[in-house]
């Protein structure tokens, strides 16, 4: 075979011949069959061959006329398109089949007919039928729907058929309308005649629930009209085609669109209008054109206890409400929904809304679903309360409440403000009166890493005011605090007054302190009770002493630990310590070093120093003595000075020009004046000696077991 997979003929080898080609049996032979086999594989024109494969027109069309615009193609995947006369008429695709007409006119089209070309009809034969099918449950096919035709009369020029609309009830096919030359037949039990003038409807049961149209008949109700449309049930019109009265749909409402006229007065049993309502509508619906006056108005003029309206015995109420007011406009005029107003500044007993609730649940909800403010009370009291809750019986409950703000980020859920230049009260006043609670006042509780209290005072008046009239702690902080600082004041903007000041003006001279610190627990030795850091070049601590006390006292319960200790490690020529006073009438010691008790042994002043500088340097520039040292002992050394100098002075005095001793040594005890010297050691053996320094020229007084000069 000589065709390739895209249909191409090839002929066979050896083809085609030229002149002088001699004809050859085994050659020529081969190409005859060839073109013998292929044109019987061909289909041919006039029909006589059997398709015997697939053909596969890649979506080419199929013209079925003479001219070209009748055709079928599949040009479209997966969607078979009909061409009749160039335009697209006839589509079928995924289940649809779509049938279409471009007649612009007004004739009927698209027209299906189904025709019965029957050689014999007959009265009451089916000539065609229309089914919708489906599966079941089960799987099998079903016909849920159908259209059906007869013919009841093959009478030429009084021809009569029948449509019958089936439907499937509970298993079997049902026909459920059969529209005939004889009236329509609706199942079960409505049969409606008549013609173009006139319809007679003869009801034999009452209606139901979602019947479109209705008119229906009980014994005892009469006539029955019902009807359901998508804003009316019933519409009663005039001959204008204008309504009169009609029933909104799914209410009870009869909404009458000229008025009602009562001819006569309409007068009410006992001057009282009740209306029952015993099904679930709305027993009374009120609806004002109005704009400037009142839709309902209640004038009780003689009204003394009774109450002018009233709703009682709802005892079957569960979500729904007693009253309900809403407003859709969408003005932005200002409007108040419910308004209720005592205008008699005399009755001072008046109350204007009471909520009372028996149950313990909440008596009154704002539900605010905008951005608006929720509840607002716009008091003109100058001196009564705007906002008071009274609330005699609570214990632990609380008497204001604010939960489940969890959408809050920087906004607040208490808000209290005032711009009056003139205000000196007290924006909030939280006061238990009685002497015996033992209760907080209030309570901050924060369980995040922010500010449980912050107070902002922009202002030159106080932060923060607490007046303590009792014996109790005016202020006191709790915290859990591990890491974070529990008390933190930041001054940035401090000039002249002071960050923290603690006053007292009490003559009381009972022992008492005005600040105290205290780590209480001997276990945390990490813990430092107080550290101030001075980042500039003031005083770190400031002790301003103006009375005739003790500056600052140092009480320590230590035993080997230091009771006072200063550390300059980054110090070059500063001093660490300073004792300064600048009075002429000083008589007293700058710095005095006690020790009060005759057993201890210990050193009342240690200078220790490891480098090269002064242990302790005395630079008297006063004609008064530059050390004193007045002992009472009467067997131990005065003075003992302790070096591991080699080549320095253990002691140096350098003399002035006064004419005045280096040493004086006043012996008060018996015995001569030497023995007041005392001995300096070194650790060569038992050398007594004194240097004396005088402008560069040594003097020695020595004295040793070998050289007791």
């Amino acid at each position: 075979m000589s065709r390739d997979g895209s249909g191409t003929y090839t002929l066979p080898s050896g083809n085609p011949v030229v002149t002088g080609t001699v004809i050859s049996s085994s050659v020529h032979n081969a190409t005859m069959t060839d073109l013998e086999t292929e044109m019987t594989n061909s289909t041919d024109k006039d029909g006589q061959t059997v398709i015997t494969g697939t053909w596969d027109f890649n979506s080419n069309k199929i013209i079925l006329d003479l001219d070209g615009d009748t055709s079928v193609t599949a040009d479209t995947d997966d969607q078979v398109d009909w061409e009749i006369g160039g335009t697209d008429l006839i589509k079928w695709v995924d289940g649809i089949y779509q049938y279409s007409d471009t007649d612009a006119g007004s004739a009927i089209g698209p027209i299906l007919k189904i025709y019965r070309n029957s050689a014999s009809p007959a009265d009451a034969d089916f000539i065609g039928a229309l089914y919708f099918d489906g599966e079941d449950s089960a799987g099998n096919q079903d016909t849920f729907a159908s259209l059906e035709t007869q013919i009841d009369d093959v009478t030429s020029t009084t021809e009569d058929g029948t449509l019958l609309i089936k439907t499937m009830a509970a298993g079997t096919l049902t026909t459920q309308f059969d529209i005939s030359s004889a009236g329509i037949t609706i199942t079960p039990s409505v049969t409606m005649t008549g013609d173009s003038t006139a319809l007679t409807y003869t009801a034999t049961g009452d209606s139901s629930a979602g019947d479109n149209a209705t008119l229906a008949y009980t014994s005892a109700e009469g006539a029955i009209l019902t009807g359901q449309g998508s804003t009316s049930d019933i519409t009663l019109k005039n001959d204008a085609d204008a309504t009169i009265m009609d029933v909104a749909t799914g209410t009870l409402i009869a909404a009458f669109k000229g008025g009602v006229t009562i001819a006569d007065d309409l007068t009410m049993a006992e001057g009282a209008l009740a209306i029952t309502d015993t099904a679930n509508e709305i027993a009374l619906t009120v609806t004002s054109s109005a704009t400037t006056a009142s839709s309902v108005k209640f004038a009780s003029a003689s009204q003394t206890t009774g109450r002018v309206i009233q709703a009682t015995d709802i005892d079957a109420l569960t979500t729904g409400s007693i009253s309900y007011f809403i407003s859709n406009s969408s003005s932005t005029g200002t409007r108040t929904i419910s308004h209720f107003e005592n205008q008699h500044a005399s009755s001072v007993n008046a109350t204007v809304v009471e909520i009372k609730q028996g149950a313990a649940e909440r008596a009154l909800l704002v539900n605010q679903d905008a951005n608006g403010i929720g509840l607002e009370i716009d008091s003109e009291a100058t001196t009564a309360a705007c906002f008071r809750i009274t609330a005699p019986v609570i214990t632990t409950g609380n008497c204001i409440q604010v939960t489940d703000a969890d959408a809050l980020t920087s906004g607040s859920i208490l808000f209290l403000g005032s711009n009056n230049a003139s205000f000196s009260g007290e924006l909030i006043n939280a006061t238990v009166d009685n002497a015996s609670a033992t209760g907080t006042v209030a309570t901050f509780k924060n369980d995040g890493t922010g500010n449980a209290l912050f107070i902002d005072q922009d202002g030159d008046g106080t932060a923060l005011f607490i007046d303590q009239d009792g014996d109790g702690i005016a202020f006191r902080i709790d915290s859990e605090s591990t890491s974070a600082v529990p008390v933190s004041w930041a001054f940035d903007a401090l000039e002249g007054a002071n960050g923290f000041d603690l006053t007292s003006n009490s003559a009381d001279t009972s022992a008492r302190k005005l600040l105290s610190i205290v780590n209480d627990n001997a276990l945390a030795t990490g813990t430092i009770s107080l550290r101030v850091q001075q980042d500039s070049t003031g005083n770190a601590i400031m002790i301003d002493q103006n009375g005739n006390g003790v500056a600052q006292s140092i009480d320590t319960e230590a035993t080997t630990a230091f009771g006072f200790t200063v550390e300059a490690d980054v110090m070059t020529s500063g001093t660490v310590g300073s004792f300064y006073t600048n009075s002429s009438s000083f008589t007293g010691t700058a710095l005095r070093a006690y020790i009060d008790h005759v057993s201890a042994s210990g050193d009342a002043l240690l200078a220790f120093n490891d480098g090269t500088g002064n242990a302790i340097f005395v630079d008297q520039n006063g004609n008064g003595i530059g050390i004193n040292i007045d002992s009472e002992a009467t067997s131990a050394v005065g003075v003992q000075v302790d070096t591991e100098s080699s080549s320095a002075s253990a002691v140096r005095m350098l003399k002035g020009t006064q004419d005045a001793p280096f040493f004086d040594f006043v012996a008060t005890a018996d015995g001569d004046a030497t023995s007041a010297i005392s001995t300096l050691t070194t650790s060569g053996g038992t050398t007594h000696h004194i240097q004396i320094d005088i402008n560069g020229t040594k003097a020695w007084i020595a004295a040793s077991t070998t050289n007791p000069s």
